[in-house]
């Protein structure tokens, strides 16, 4: 199975060090335009939904932009089947997910009365 990129859009920061990685790499420049991976703030609150366009073809197996992210939200996998179409996350399932992570649980609460 051929590896694919992936991005966990709960731990993208939006800080766009992916694009700028992409588009120096490829063309010597900084214009995210060109970038083959793009970051579009959707939602209220905004969010950052990473997609990886078409033409991203993972700098030959070596991405740039798995190297540079801070935060580890780029995988590069066999198990990521690449999908056909652009992918933009249910951004109220992300919220959830991620407020459940950064919010205690009732029960945590309760304890910490006591």
């Amino acid at each position: 199975m051929k590896k694919s990129l992936k991005v966990d859009p709960v731990k993208c920061v939006a800080c766009r060090l992916c694009e700028l990685a992409c588009v120096f790499g490829r063309e010597k420049v900084y214009n995210p335009k060109r970038a083959r991976i793009k970051i579009h703030m959707v939602g209220i609150p905004e969010l950052p939904a990473p997609v990886f366009t078409r033409l991203c073809d993972t700098c030959g197996g070596n991405p740039r932009c798995l190297a540079i992210c801070p935060v580890n939200a780029i995988s590069y996998e066999e198990d990521n089947p690449r999908p056909d179409e652009k992918t933009i996350p249910d951004h109220e399932e992300v919220v959830h997910r991620w407020l459940s992570q950064v919010m205690p649980k009732p029960a945590e609460e309760e304890k910490a009365k006591d």
